[in-house]
Parts: structure tokens; sequence; C-alpha cells
């Protein structure tokens, strides 16, 4: 098992479950260089831990998968957001962003005080002082965090209900512009009953839509 990675996020801006409905959002606003950089080492695919900070019960809410890789963080230009960087310019953007893709959420998370107790050695995430909102975990500290996590959430074929469609698209073009992100918290939902009303037509007559 290789390692893998936590991302923080106050639930009060951005939650594991804001992320659910938008199933693909723009993980941006990082101002931290080596917070940064972790972002930048990030490949499509790869798993990431949903940590919910400075809240009443801090710990891990859910799971997300890189969907696109790192690309300039677009809030770095955008004088109305409050990640804006008057340094940064479209040729010079010293900050990244990620799209990730809901996994999974937990219904029983897996809280900080029980995230202490566990075996897990030298941790960023348990260290005094530690603010970094992104941080790479080993392998062995992935196993134990996954076990944990499944004692909390059993997996079945019936009950996991968020892992739908989570498969990343090698292929697709980044959602800077398109699609809501971590910073404004625009949500984007889809049009069930339009889809339901479109799969029930005989196939000669459905629309083409685009995607």
């Amino acid at each position: 098992m290789k390692g893998g990675w936590i991302l923080k996020s106050e639930p009060s801006e951005y939650s594991i479950r804001n992320l659910a409905e938008q199933v693909i959002g723009r993980w941006d606003g990082v101002r931290n260089y080596q917070a940064r950089n972790f972002l930048r080492e990030m490949t499509v695919g790869e798993k990431l831990y949903f940590y919910h900070s400075n809240c009443a019960e801090p710990g891990i809410y859910g799971s997300m998968i890189v969907h696109k890789a790192g690309y300039p963080d677009p809030t770095a230009l955008e004088r109305s957001s409050k990640y804006f960087d008057a340094k940064a310019t479209a040729d010079k953007n010293p900050w990244t962003s990620i799209d990730v893709r809901i996994d999974e959420v937990y219904a029983q998370p897996l809280t900080l005080t029980e995230i202490k107790e566990l075996p897990l050695g030298e941790c960023r995430l348990t260290a005094k002082g530690n603010r970094l909102s992104v941080m790479p975990i080993t392998a062995d500290q992935v196993q134990i965090i996954e076990t944990e996590i499944r004692k909390k959430n059993p997996v079945s074929a019936a009950e996991d209900i968020t892992r739908q469609d989570t498969q990343p698209l090698e292929n697709e073009t980044s959602i800077e512009d398109s699609k809501p992100s971590k910073g404004t918290k625009r949500k984007q939902k889809v049009d069930v009953e339009e889809e339901a009303r479109i799969q029930g037509e005989p196939r000669s007559t459905r629309r083409k839509t685009k995607k």
C-alpha cells in the first residue's frame, strides 16, 4: 500500500457534504508553500482523506479522489476572493489547485480524539503546532487509519451509496472556470427529474446534451 494524503477544510466554509452534492469540486485557496508543493505531488486517481478542522468535532469525515492534477489556482487572480494574491498574474501564478471527486462520506467520522489513540508514530496530523492544511501520511499510517474507518463504517455494495462514478477522467479539462470551488462554496446540482425523463424516452427521441 502506498502513502496517502489528508486535506483539511473548515466545514463552515467547505465540507464533505458540499463536495458530495457537487460530486466534483476544486480544492483551492492553499496559501502555504509547503502545502502547495504537496498538492503538486498528487496524481490522478490518488485517494485523499477529507478532514474537518476548527469545528466541534475535528476528524476525518470522508474521502475523495484526485480527478485532475495540479494547475494554477484561479482564486489567486480573483479580486473578490479572500484568496486573492496581488502579486499573482495570469503568466506567473505561484498557487496550485486540484480537482477532486467524491469517494465516500463516512456515517461515523474518525475523530481527532480517536486518531490520537492510534499507533501512528510520528504524524503531522497529531504533531503540536501543525498548521498545514495539506499533509502526507505514510503507507503504514494509511493502513491503520483505513482499518479504523472500516471498523466504524463497514462497506457493502448495498450500503455504500457515495462511491458512484468515481473513476478519474484522464482527458477531462480542469473545472477552474465551470465548476464550484472550495473557496466560493458554490453548489452544483444534478437535474435528476430531467435525467429520469430522458432515460424513459425511446432512444430515437432523446435529445443530445452537452457535457
